[in-house]
C-alpha cells in the first residue's frame, strides 16, 4: 500500500524485476526485514561466490594469507566487478592481506582504502557526518582504524571508530544487524585504548 501496485510488487517477489533503491528502502522498513540482507558484503546470484568468500576469510584467520589471496582471485572472477559493493569488498580484502604479508606498506594500504571508500562515501577530516550503509563500508573503515593504530595515530583511529558507532543509530543498518562489523570495530577500539594505556576503557569495551 502506497509503495507498489499489486502486480508490480508480485514481479519483485518473483524476481522478475528489481525495485528502485527508494522503493526498496520503503519495502524493507514496512516488512521489518533486516536491512543488511540487502546491503551485505557481496552482490551475486552464484552460491559458489559466497562459499569462496567464507573460505578466504577462514584462511586469513588461520594465517594462510597467501592461500587466501589465491581464493580471493577465484572469487573476483565470479563477481560483477562493475558493482561498487563487489569492487570495494575485493579491494579491501586484498589490501588487508597484502599489508599483512608486507607486500604493501601500511601507509599505502591506508591511502588506497580511503580512496576505495570514497567511491560510495565522501570523507573529510571532519568525520562527524559519516553514516555508512553497508557491511563492506564498515569493514573498510575499521581496517583504516586498524592501520592508523599500526601507524601510531591512535587518537585519529579512536575518533574514526567512535564517530561511526555513534552515527549507527541514524543509519539504515543497526548494531544488531551488523554483528560482525561492530564486533570488529569494538575489538580494534579496545586494542587502541589498551595501546595508549587506558586499560579501564579497553576492558569495558571488551
Amino acid at each position: 500500500e502506497d509503495i507498489y501496485e499489486v502486480a508490480s510488487y508480485s514481479r519483485v517477489e518473483r524476481g522478475k524485476t528489481k525495485p528502485f533503491p527508494r522503493k526498496l528502502e520503503k519495502l524493507v522498513e514496512r516488512l521489518e526485514i533486516p536491512w543488511c540482507r540487502y546491503r551485505w558484503e557481496l552482490e551475486s546470484d552464484n552460491i559458489e561466490a559466497y562459499r569462496l568468500k567464507k573460505s578466504c576469510r577462514e584462511l586469513s584467520v588461520m594465517g594462510r594469507k597467501e592461500d587466501a589471496l589465491v581464493i580471493l582471485d577465484r572469487l573476483e572472477s565470479l563477481l560483477d566487478m562493475n558493482l561498487k559493493v563487489n569492487f570495494q569488498y575485493i579491494q579491501n580484502e586484498r589490501l588487508f592481506l597484502l599489508s599483512r604479508l608486507k607486500k604493501i606498506s601500511i601507509d599505502e594500504a591506508y591511502l588506497e582504502l580511503k580512496r576505495i571508500l570514497e567511491i560510495t562515501m565522501k570523507l573529510s577530516e571532519d568525520t562527524s557526518y559519516i553514516v555508512y550503509y553497508s557491511q563492506v563500508e564498515l569493514e573498510i573503515i575499521v581496517c583504516m582504524a586498524q592501520m592508523l593504530q599500526k601507524m601510531k595515530q591512535y587518537e585519529v583511529g579512536i575518533e574514526l571508530i567512535e564517530k561511526i558507532l555513534e552515527k549507527m543509530t541514524n543509519s539504515k543498518v543497526c548494531i544488531e544487524q551488523q554483528w560482525y562489523g561492530v564486533d570488529f570495530a569494538l575489538r580494534i577500539l579496545s586494542s587502541i585504548y589498551f595501546k595508549i594505556g587506558n586499560y579501564e576503557k579497553s576492558l569495558r569495551i571488551s
